[in-house]
C-alpha cells in the first residue's frame, strides 16, 4: 500500500494542493515529473562549494569597502 510522507501531506494541506502518484510503467506521466525535478535542480539548487566560493569573495569586497577613506 502506498502512502505519503507525513511532511509532504502537511505541506499539501498548508498550500492546498493534492499530490498524485504516477502510474507505474507509464513513461508519459513519469517523464513530466522527472523533467520538472531536473529543471528545479539545474536552475535553483546551487552546490555548497559554489555558495561558499562566492561568499568568500563577498567577504573580501566588504572588508575592502570598509577600509576605503570616504
Amino acid at each position: 500500500m502506498h502512502r505519503w510522507h507525513p511532511r509532504l501531506a502537511a505541506l499539501a494541506d498548508k498550500y492546498g494542493f493534492r499530490p498524485r502518484f504516477c502510474q507505474p510503467y507509464r513513461a508519459k506521466t513519469k517523464g513530466k515529473v522527472e523533467r520538472f525535478n531536473g529543471y528545479l535542480k539545474g536552475n535553483f539548487v546551487m552546490p555548497l562549494a559554489a555558495t561558499l566560493k562566492s561568499a568568500g569573495g563577498l567577504v573580501l569586497d566588504v572588508s575592502t569597502t570598509n577600509t576605503r577613506v570616504r
